[in-house]
Formats: C-alpha cells, structure tokens, sequence
C-alpha cells in the first residue's frame, strides 16, 4: 500500500511530538487501535487523503501495522475543512493553537470565516465569549498575514500565541512608521524619496 498523504486542512492542527507519538503507539500496542482513520474523497476523486487521524497513521507506521481506515464522500475541499475544524473539539490544544487552527484552515475573514467563527464558538465552551472567540480568531489571522512560519511554530506549540501576535503587530507598527516616513519624505523631496524606493 503507498504512503498516504494528509489533507491540506488537516495541516492546520499539529502533529505529535516524539514522546507523544511513542505513547500512542505503545497504547495502539497493547489495546489496538480504536479509532479508525478517516480519509477523504474529494468530489469523486480517485485519490484519498488522510482528514483526521495523522498521529494514529504514524503510529501504526511505527509499529508495522496496517490502519483501520475509513473513507468519507466529500463534496468539495469546504466540507473537508468543516470536517477538520470539528474534529479538533476532540484534540488537546490551547485555546490559541485553537485560534490558529482556524485561522490556517480560513485565513480569508470573509463570510465563510465569520461563519466558522460562530460556529467554533457555539461548539467550544473552552473558547469563551464570543466576542473574545472572534478577537483570538483575528489576532491568529494577523500572525499568520505576518509570517506563515511564526503561524506554523504557534500552531506546533513551539511559539506562545500572545507573543507572536505581540511580534506581528510590533513589525506591523513598523511598516506603518516608515510608510508614513516615505510619504512625509515624498511630499518634501520625491527624488529623494524615488532614491530611498531603489
């Protein structure tokens, strides 16, 4: 059998670490695996990829042993990250890595993002307020407009979601600084000013 890749969506929670995985595999060991893995088919397609159930796939890797697998129908990649997001009720995450995972799984706050806002807020007493919910939402998009690594290291637990967000918003205070620098500078000297853009 070949090697089954994850979901996009599925990448907005974070894998394991070592000593967690170990702990797994030793559970799937002695007690076998209870949860299957779940794939997705995307609108028919003839591929299928892992939606929920990254660490377990690992873990049977470990151990040499074939996964209990099951396959769901989606219509389209919307639905796989509807899926994702309500899977993650289940994982051991801080309400920012939480953020985070929705932030990565929506990084537009369109209609479709303020609607899965609500919809995680209803779902997760653990979010709080709703307005706080949507605030934590924000701050997870702007850290992830700022850097896609710093979102990365947020989402893995290795970076503390209230001093990324302080790093981007500093860096986004310094952009507008010297925005505001060049334009004074374009107002009183522009071919000094077409100097500093070169």
């Amino acid at each position: 059998m070949a090697k089954l890749q994850a979901h996009p969506a599925a990448e907005a929670y974070r894998l394991m670490d070592a000593d967690e995985l170990a702990a797994l595999a030793a559970d799937i060991e002695e007690y076998g695996q209870r949860d299957p893995i779940i794939l997705a088919r995307v609108n028919g397609a003839k591929t299928e990829t892992i939606a929920d159930g990254r660490n377990r796939y690992a873990a049977c890797e470990q151990l040499g042993l074939a996964p209990k697998l099951e396959t769901i129908e989606f219509k389209n990649d919307d639905e796989v990250r509807a899926f994702v997001k309500s899977r993650a009720e289940r994982r051991n995450i801080t309400k920012g890595q939480m953020a985070m995972g929705i932030a990565l799984l929506y990084s537009d706050p369109g209609t479709r993002g303020k609607k899965t806002n609500a919809e995680v807020v209803r779902s997760l007493n653990n979010l709080g307020k709703r307005r706080s919910a949507d605030a934590r939402v924000s701050q997870a998009r702007a850290i992830l407009a700022h850097s896609h690594d710093l979102a990365l290291a947020v989402r893995d637990g290795t970076e503390k979601f209230d001093e990324a967000y302080e790093t981007a918003r500093a860096a986004k205070v310094q952009r507008q600084t010297a925005e505001a620098k060049l334009w004074e500078l374009r107002e009183a000297a522009p071919d000094l000013a077409d100097l500093v853009d070169e």
